[in-house]
């Protein structure tokens, strides 16, 4: 084996991989060194106009471009969670069956409320 970079991590007993690292610091007693991995970043492509919108909000709002699409991320993935519960729930009031046995779970579950709000 030629000595290169990847050879200053090999185990002292020549035993692991060249590459190997220990996954938390409770593992440096295989004499591996412990490397913490970071957050990648992606590279997406959006047209110039939204970048624009992205920039002015940022500006605006004193947040990085990121933040903003971290919040815009969520906000959207909340949107089709609560789209997907009504569409659910309308659905079960559409069937008579679904929508009786709806009905009596939630009286059977009322007794364990116990709030004073009945």
């Amino acid at each position: 084996m030629q000595r290169g970079d990847s050879d200053r991590y090999q185990s002292p007993d020549q035993s692991l991989p060249s590459l190997a690292v220990a996954s938390s610091p409770d593992d440096r007693h295989l004499g591996l060194p412990y490397c913490k991995l970071q957050p990648m970043s992606a590279l997406v492509r959006i047209p110039d106009e939204t970048k624009a919108k992205l920039d002015r909000m940022a500006q605006e709002t004193q947040q990085t471009r990121a933040a903003l699409i971290v919040d815009a991320v969520s906000a959207l993935e909340e949107r089709w969670f609560w789209k997907a519960f009504h569409e659910t729930y309308e659905n079960i009031a559409q069937d008579p069956r679904k929508f009786d046995a709806l009905r009596v779970e939630r009286e059977h579950e009322a007794g364990a409320l116990k709030d004073g709000l009945e």
